[in-house]
Parts: C-alpha cells; structure tokens; sequence
C-alpha cells in the first residue's frame, strides 16, 4: 500500500491579541525546523553513548513569499505573536494534494495545520536580480506560551484534518530589481542605474532564551538591528564618485513593481517598495572585469541610526528618475 496525498505550502495567516490581522501571501516555501538539541552522555570507560534525552527544543520557522507588501505586516521592529479568544496567533498551512487531483478544496477537511500561539516573526532578507521576481524572506521564531487556556502545550502544535479558512489573495504584487539613490553628505545626489542584483539584509539579532531547566523557550525579543544593503551595478563610472567609500546623508533601494497584464507600473506612481536610510557609508565591493561580458561592480550601503530611525520601509514609493 502506497502513500497516497503528498502536501503543498499555502498562504500564512497572522491573527494575534495584538491586532494584527493580515494573510502572507505568494508563498513560496515554507520550512518549519525541529530545532531540537539532545543530552548525549557517556561516562567512566564506556565508549557507546548510553543516555540520550531532550536538551531543547527551539523551533525556528523560514517563510519565503514573493509579496513584498508583506514588509507592511511585518515591519522592522517584526511581530509580536500572542493568543487570546478569537486570535490564535500564526497559522501554517500545509494543503493536501490527493493521488491524480488538483488540490483538495480549502474548505474541505484534509489540511495540515500548524498552529504558533507565541512566538516572534521578524524580516530577514530581500534580494532580486534585473527581471528576477523579487523574494522576501521572513523567520519565525515560536516559543512556549502562558496565556491560560489560549497558549498552544508546544512553540509548535501540528494538527491534521483542517480546514483552510477563506482570505487569501491570489498573486498579484511581484516586483523585481530597480534602481539606488544616495546623496554624498554635503554633496551631490546620484540615480545608480544599471542595477543587476540587490539585496536588503535585514541583519536582526534574537533572544531567544530558555531558563529553570525547560526544554522550551519561552522569551524572545530583538537585541540588534544591523541592516546592510548589497547591490551590483553595471555602471562602473559611480566608483569614480564612491572610491574607497563615502560618507551619504540619504540612501534608497527600489523595487519596482510589475505591471500585471502588463509591463511596468510607472515610475511615478506610489505602488514600488523601498527601504532607505539617512545616514551611513557606501563601500566598494568586487569591480568584475570578464572577457566578453559586462563590467560589474559591487557595493555595500551600511546605515546608521539617524533621528529616528537606521532604516525606512515604503510599500507605496515611486522611483526616482533623476
């Protein structure tokens, strides 16, 4: 006797006593990690191991969707995951695909869920290349809950024979790589075109600590926020401006959206995503000189905490054209 049902990723819904109440969505993967550590002792002169058992168990889990307006829900500062009446918290699914079927019916009973009624989901990267689609992706970290009635017994609780429940939007934001701005402090602004690969790495340290000998975890929280902004360009004249580095007063990665049906939304109009910082350095990478191929050169913008804030997130930006 074979196995017959195999299970596809689905749309990710966020319902928390925090108010947030939003679907992830144009996932494309989602990876849920065990994170389990054991005790493995041995003693005298004895050369097997002969006693195992649970160290900890702190799950982690990598969601990767193409909707960068996700950033909107998931923000900087991430997303408190907690429970209450009528707010579970996360909600993983995984949806049946039937032996020789399309997809089971979301309304039908055959679903796995994955239930996380505390935890953190925080941003982790964004990378695209020229007319790639543009993948954000996000972590969550679960831990174990003391909201009486409403916390799950585990960070993590698998449930079979769901149901999906009705809200998720089909793909309709995809965007791809667009240009940089930055502005030299007490200086001249530059439109960095050329663009053939970018990325936003988020750079967030977590806490996530267990404590009285638990095998869960039951804190997390943000300790650091170190962003970093890679990107290649194939205009090399820019080294000329950028050298050994340069201190900037303003810096902004674009992502353009694409137009569904279509070509591109218009660089004026307010449907692009950005993430900018105020202040920083922008440093030479790699200038890439190849036989019959076009020279590339790398950099990094590295921010700094100015104001208010080390970076800014827009899901509603239009693009500078000069």
């Amino acid at each position: 006797m074979s196995l017959a049902n195999r299970y596809l990723p689905y749309s990710v819904f966020l319902n928390t006593a925090g108010s947030v109440d939003a679907w992830i969505n144009q996932v494309q993967s989602t990876n849920l990690a065990g994170g389990v550590s054991l005790f493995e002792e041995t003693s005298g002169s004895e050369y097997d191991r002969q006693y195992v058992a649970a160290k900890e168990v702190a799950p982690t889990v990598a969601i990767e969707t193409t909707d960068l307006t996700a950033l909107s829900t998931v923000g900087y500062a991430g997303v408190l995951v907690n429970c209450g009446s009528g707010t579970p918290g996360c909600t993983i699914y995984a949806r049946q695909l039937p032996l020789g079927s399309l997809p089971a019916a979301i309304g039908a009973s055959d679903h796995i869920t994955a239930l996380i009624t505390d935890g953190l989901m925080v941003p982790k990267r964004i990378s695209a290349g020229n007319n790639e689609v543009a993948k954000f992706q996000i972590e969550l970290h679960p831990i174990l809950g003391t909201t009486a009635t409403y916390s799950g017994s585990k960070p993590i609780v698998y449930t079979n024979a769901q149901t999906i429940p009705s809200g998720q939007s089909a793909t309709s934001n995809i965007f791809s790589a667009g240009p940089v701005k930055f502005t030299v402090s007490g200086g001249s602004s530059t439109l960095l075109q050329g663009i053939s690969q970018t990325a936003v790495d988020f750079g967030i340290q977590v806490m996530k600590e267990t404590t009285d000998a638990e095998v869960y975890p039951s804190h997390i929280s943000i300790i650091g926020r170190n962003a970093r902004f890679e990107f290649t360009s194939k205009d090399p004249t820019v080294q000329a401006t950028i050298g050994d580095g340069i201190s900037v007063s303003a810096f902004g990665s674009y992502f353009r959206a694409v137009t569904q049906n279509g070509q591109r939304v218009a660089a004026a109009t307010t449907s692009h995503v950005s993430v900018s910082g105020t202040a920083g350095m922008v440093t030479p990478g790699t200038f890439n000189l190849t036989h019959k191929r076009a020279g590339e050169v790398a950099y990094i913008y590295t921010p700094s905490f100015a104001s208010s804030a080390l970076i800014t997130i827009s899901v509603a930006a239009a693009i500078p054209t000069s």
